[in-house]
């Protein structure tokens, strides 16, 4: 049995205000280098700083807001010969083009991103799996499963070289290379892979949404094993970590939810679907 890829790819859930000004903490200025005779600009960005704007942009849901920021840094990143903290930016707005369904400013980055992965010569570092994961869910979501799959065996082999086989970041590559394996048909391996990132994730602190949202990527995987009565217990999983009273409700949180929101709403969940939504909205509107 083979699915249609976009419409099981819509089901997966593939982890503003005013436009903040720069000051003269926001970049750490180390003015030339030896190799070039003191005769170039060099230095790097505060990611740090940026990434804590970043944050607060998006507990606004500005995508927009969002992209300015990302691209204003990018520029600042390049004016510096700053490679690695361009590159902090470009994997950021690799996540961002994900969520505004934007396929060709995705390409573009995606493309930027590999270069100067090369050009740094750090292919194998384990931030770089990290990026490599993103650029996979990426073209994934993008309805291209197949090519992704070269990304995510990429930054599978990164991890078993460096992390412990139970650390989170298994259990979040784990949830998204199942996704390109239902994507491309192979529903069983898919099913399996969910569970392994399951397992993981319900044995660690603070992963509960991560892990609602396992529970209902594998619930589509159920649909196409016409395992109906999985397909329930996984959606009351979801629910009761969702509204776990551990977890932290901040923007990540309700990023998170926004995804569960749809899923809820297509197996006869109604009343939750609409509950879940209101809380979204009432935390977007209260940062606003």
């Amino acid at each position: 049995m083979y699915c249609n890829i976009k419409e099981f790819n819509d089901k997966i859930l593939v982890s503003n205000g005013v436009f903040m000004e720069l000051n003269n903490d926001d970049l750490k200025f180390n003015f030339g280098c030896a190799s070039c005779g003191y005769k170039e600009p060099h230095g790097h960005i505060d990611t740090e700083r940026m990434l804590s704007k970043l944050d607060q942009i998006f507990d606004k849901n500005d995508l927009f807001e969002a992209e300015r920021l990302l691209k204003f840094w990018q520029g600042e990143a390049i004016n510096l010969n700053d490679k690695k903290g361009e590159l902090t930016i470009l994997n950021e707005l690799v996540g961002l083009y994900r969520r505004t369904k934007d396929s060709k400013k995705s390409d573009e980055v995606i493309d930027k991103a590999i270069k100067i992965i090369n050009e740094l010569g750090i292919e194998n570092n384990l931030s770089t799996a990290t990026i490599f994961l993103n650029i996979a869910t990426n073209i994934n979501s993008f309805d291209n499963a197949e090519k992704s799959l070269n990304f995510y065996l990429k930054t599978l082999e990164i991890y078993k070289q460096n992390l412990d086989q139970n650390d989170k970041l298994f259990g979040s590559f784990y949830n998204n290379y199942a996704s390109a394996l239902a994507n491309t048909g192979r529903f069983e391996e898919a099913r399996d892979t969910y569970l392994k990132a399951i397992s993981i994730m319900e044995s660690l602190p603070n992963a509960k949404p991560e892990t609602a949202i396992s529970y209902i990527n594998i619930s589509y995987v159920y649909d196409y094993l016409n395992d109906k009565n999985s397909i329930s217990k996984c959606m009351d999983k979801a629910y009761k970590y969702l509204i776990d009273e551990s977890n932290n409700k901040d923007g990540n949180y309700y990023f998170e939810l926004s995804k569960c929101v749809e899923p809820f709403k297509e197996r006869g969940y109604t009343e939750i679907a609409n509950k879940f939504q209101s809380e979204i909205t009432n935390f977007y509107n209260s940062n606003k």
